[in-house]
């Protein structure tokens, strides 16, 4: 008899612990439940837009130039606890999106973003501008304006006016016919190629690196400024009786200009 109470006291312990374990799981599976949520949504507007302003944060975004006057959006989702706020507004002939995520997610470090994918007119006007948000617009010939900090900037066969600038990011452009291009970057990366040459060509990099190819047999003014870092100029590219530019600077970066192989 003396040695019921300690024995109870064992099993109740047991108990409690294996009541405890459960209701751990149990928890567990309903968080990861709550936790790992994710919301597809499409969105379509007939006819009248000929701009798409962006403001994301921790986001991204596909915009495709394709014949038609319709504009697509497919709005992709993903979160924790807490849902992105997502905003779209028309003013005028210009479409608003703007995705914000939730103080919470990055408190709980859980997920927080959304994923767009556009499908809009080759002349829309494209303005982007986002943090650690990725930005891909592909077949545009209307004006391209893009910002990222720590994100990315991909172009594909666009023609129109381009200026983008990143912090550590990176911009990548390929398959470029724009007659215009600006290109800006701290200590990320700037990497061109053009199937057309551009009219005025603006590289600026700090700490980063900039490259750019050029159609075979194209000549331009060149103008490069490079403080401590490196230089690798193509000399056949110059031509001082050109009327296109290309003015390259950096700091402690890397700068090549040449010719494709094509």
């Amino acid at each position: 008899m003396v040695r019921a109470a300690p024995e109870r006291r064992t099993w109740r312990l047991l108990a409690a612990l294996s009541a405890a374990l459960v209701l751990l799981l149990g928890a567990g599976t309903a968080w990861k439940v709550l936790a790992e949520q994710e919301q597809d949504e499409p969105f379509r507007y007939a006819g009248g837009i000929t701009a798409v302003e962006l403001d994301l944060e921790n986001s991204s975004v596909q915009v495709i130039g394709e014949a038609g006057s319709a504009v697509s959006i497919t709005q992709h989702e993903r979160w924790t606890v807490d849902r992105p706020r997502v905003t779209r507004a028309v003013t005028g002939s210009t479409l608003h999106l703007t995705a914000r995520c939730p103080r919470s997610w990055v408190l709980l470090a859980g997920r927080c973003g959304v994923q767009f994918a556009l499908v809009v007119p080759p002349t829309t006007r494209l303005t982007a501008k986002g943090g650690a948000s990725a930005v891909y617009a592909e077949g545009l010939t209307g004006e391209i304006s893009a910002r990222a900090g720590s994100g990315s900037v991909t172009l594909k066969r666009d023609s129109g006016p381009i200026a983008v600038r990143v912090d550590s990011g990176s911009v990548t452009g390929q398959e470029l016919g724009s007659a215009r291009v600006k290109a800006q970057a701290d200590s990320g990366s700037v990497t061109l190629g053009f199937v057309q040459p551009p009219q005025e060509l603006t590289l600026v990099t700090d700490s980063g690196s900039a490259t750019a190819t050029l159609p075979r047999g194209s000549g331009y003014q060149v103008v490069s400024s490079v403080g401590s870092g490196s230089s690798d100029v193509d000399p056949g590219l110059q031509d001082a009786s050109s009327r296109r530019t290309i003015t390259a600077t950096t700091g402690s970066g890397s700068l090549s200009l040449g010719y494709g192989s094509g």
